[in-house]
């Protein structure tokens, strides 16, 4: 475990089109943080793994839900928990995969690249956690 740096990061965004951008900015500058300060290795995989993670689930809640979200981040020994929570009270529903369908496959793609997703209602919305291997 990296020691001299911070393992938590952490932010509230609006819910504007670009927050995609500023969440993936956050995740970019947490590892590289992380790898320079304590020469934590994060390989490139996880990082573009978060990275897509972080763009659908911070995505999602731009477009279903009608206000800010905050994002978490906290590194362990073995994955990166990426944590947003929102005001939207309902639970997504993840469809059946279906490689014509044009769109819907956010959920799909963060199941797809994280070793466990949750999904809990919270007082004022829900949270999605999603856990991304580090190997």
């Amino acid at each position: 475990m990296p020691t001299g740096c911070s393992t938590y990061a952490g932010a509230a965004f609006e819910g504007r089109t670009d927050s995609a951008v500023h969440a993936r900015d956050l995740v970019s500058e947490f590892v590289a943080g992380l790898r320079a300060s304590a020469a934590f290795p994060v390989p490139a995989e996880a990082l573009g793994a978060a990275l897509l993670v972080v763009t659908e689930l911070v995505t999602n809640v731009v477009k279903h839900a009608s206000g800010p979200c905050v994002l978490e981040l906290e590194l362990t020994a073995d994955a990166l928990h990426i944590s947003v929570w929102d005001t939207e009270p309902a639970l997504p529903v993840m469809v059946a995969p279906d490689a014509l369908r044009p769109s819907r496959h956010g959920l799909e793609i963060v199941h797809a690249l994280s070793r466990a997703v949750t999904v809990e209602q919270r007082a004022g919305g829900k949270r999605i956690c999603a856990s991304v291997p580090l190997g």
